[in-house]
């Protein structure tokens, strides 16, 4: 692991998805023009910086990522690099143009760079993110030509409804190559969905299971001991969990992707539908014109040419009967109230205080504040029309005390379970894995309630893993771990942004742990001694479950657990 630190910004160079084994040179040519907001361009950085990362750059071979950054004129190149550090040191400090958008400069700069910078052995792809109409079409559609002839492979992404589609297919090589999004938060599900084009020889990491029983997870792809599968319609999946090793037996769900989304089971992910073949998009199946699948008054989807395109009525509008009519009731949009920022949360019309909030491939249901009530004009929760909302429990999500056989919380690998005096003991060679924490986005708050005893307390040889979510080939993005008199805690966040925490303990006892993230505050408590810290942005979301008793930073834990609950209210 390289691990640096520049300008208080820390990047791990861990892998967030299945990385890149080719030797390859991607080009990222990114338009800054001045209708991209600020937090807008500010979401493309950030999913650049992932984007490096998700390749696998670590500068051992040929595997190179360069950006141009243009609007009125090309106002920043970053060399074709091999080294993530620098690459995301960069991306970060990238300023904002604001201009008028040529893109044909930004596409001639990428030309320019593959030939005089780039390796003309080596596959090259370019990736064109705008998010409107560029100012000289003919100029650009022949620039994005010319690049193609030299053997460039051109993609193209459109954000907002401002993009041309017909502009976009000419800029990418095939028409699968260009795909047209609702807003810049979809973007880190497009551009690291190109890896397995770009990349066909990526390392998927993941196992098929074969139940045999044609069940809903026979031939589902395994990871860390969850399984994924397609279902038959587009828009939803399998989960499944396996009871034992020998997968006979297994429990599934069937989850949800949000809307405009449909399962894509090579990357493993709910993925923009342009970017997925379904055989069966109700639109190819069926002789229909639009569908609905939501409880939202506005969404609903179009057939175009057989395929799925997901739209939405204007404010004070719904869908019904095919078309879109007049309803002042009906306030889902995309616009916010006043500064026609996108609104990414909808009105539950029969719940008044809660709402729910879409994120890239989960919707989430939150409660308003006390006092408070969701106003879909106005996309808030305010106290303008209805005042008695009271505060929701909080409950965990994960509650183990090791008193009873607590069957479904988690999978026990070696670690003896001792329910009469209810403690688990690890010998530093076993581990408990909590399935239903996998692949949880824990976005902003996370709060872990636990206690534990170290066999050796003074013992500083090694760092021991209490509770990581790190293993299925990934760092650990949230753990507790324990390091003498020490328990250190440490967090990431979507920018790759480490943070780490240590606080001494004063028995040799069971130490009472509280490990939280509420408000952009990054606590840890042990006993009454406790420390915190700033934490920007959201928590960096993982695959992996959580195990007691095993991490990949650090050695297996040997003591006694007591307890853990894990809260995400």
């Amino acid at each position: 692991m390289i691990l640096v630190s520049f300008n208080s910004f820390t990047v791990k160079s861990e892998l967030i998805f299945d990385s890149c084994n080719d030797e390859i040179e991607v080009i990222v040519v990114l338009d800054g023009s001045n209708s991209i907001s600020d937090d807008d361009f500010l979401n493309i950085k950030e999913s650049l910086a992932r984007f490096a990362l998700a390749l696998g750059i670590d500068g051992s071979s040929d595997l190179k990522l360069g950006v141009v950054v243009y609007s009125s004129n090309v106002s920043e190149t970053i060399p074709l690099s091999n080294d993530a550090v620098y690459l995301i040191e960069r991306i970060n400090n990238i300023t904002h143009p604001k201009g008028e958008t040529f893109t044909h400069l930004g596409i001639m700069s990428m030309a320019e760079m593959f030939l005089n910078d780039g390796n003309s052995e080596l596959p090259q792809f370019g990736i064109v993110i705008t998010d409107g109409v560029s100012n000289y079409t003919n100029e650009t559609v022949e620039e994005a030509q010319s690049a193609k002839d030299d053997g460039v492979i051109m993609f193209a992404i459109g954000v907002g409804d401002l993009t041309d589609q017909d502009e976009l297919r000419a800029i990418a090589s095939h028409d699968n190559q260009s795909v047209e999004l609702d807003n810049f938060d979809q973007l880190d599900m497009a551009i690291n969905s190109l890896i397995s084009t770009i990349c066909p020889n990526a390392t998927k990491n993941l196992v098929p299971i074969n139940t045999g029983d044609g069940g809903p997870c026979d031939g589902c792809l395994m990871r860390n001991g969850i399984g994924y599968n397609a279902h038959q319609d587009c828009d939803k999946y399998f989960q499944c969990e396996f009871t034992d090793d020998s997968f006979d037996y297994y429990l599934y769900s069937v989850v949800q992707c949000p809307f405009g989304t449909f399962w894509d089971q090579e990357t493993v992910t709910c993925n923009h539908i342009d970017q997925v073949s379904c055989a069966n998009d109700e639109c190819d199946v069926y002789d229909i014109s639009t569908y609905t699948v939501s409880d939202s008054c506005s969404e609903y989807y179009e057939c175009v040419d057989g395929v799925s395109k997901p739209r939405r009525c204007a404010p004070g509008s719904s869908f019904s009967s095919g078309s879109c009519v007049v309803d002042p009731d009906c306030q889902e949009t995309g616009v916010g109230d006043v500064n026609n920022n996108t609104c990414y949360t909808t009105r539950i019309e029969s719940e008044p205080c809660f709402y729910e909030l879409i994120d890239n491939d989960r919707i989430f249901k939150l409660p308003c504040p006390p006092g408070t009530s969701y106003d879909a004009a106005k996309c808030i929760c305010n106290t303008a029309n209805f005042t008695s909302c009271a505060a929701p429990e909080c409950l965990p999500a994960v509650d183990i005390d090791f008193n009873s056989a607590e069957q479904g919380e988690y999978d026990n690998y070696g670690a003896y379970v001792n329910y009469t005096e209810g403690t688990a003991y690890f010998d530093g060679d076993s581990n408990i894995k909590i399935l239903r924490l996998a692949n949880v986005d824990f976005r902003s708050k996370i709060r872990i309630e636990m206690s534990y005893k170290p066999e050796f307390p003074d013992d500083t040889s090694a760092t021991e893993a209490v509770v990581s979510n790190g293993d299925c080939d990934k760092l650990e993005v949230i753990s507790i771990a324990s390091f003498g008199q020490d328990t250190v805690f440490s967090i990431e966040n979507t920018v790759t942004q480490f943070s780490e925490i240590s606080v001494t303990s004063t028995t040799n006892d069971f130490r009472e742990v509280v490990y939280e993230l509420n408000a952009g505050t990054f606590s840890a408590q042990v006993g009454t001694n406790s420390n915190s810290q700033s934490f920007q942005g959201n928590i960096l979301k993982s695959h992996c479950a959580f195990q007691l008793g095993h991490g990949v930073l650090y050695e297996d834990f040997r003591g006694w657990i007591d307890y853990i609950r894990v809260y995400t209210c």
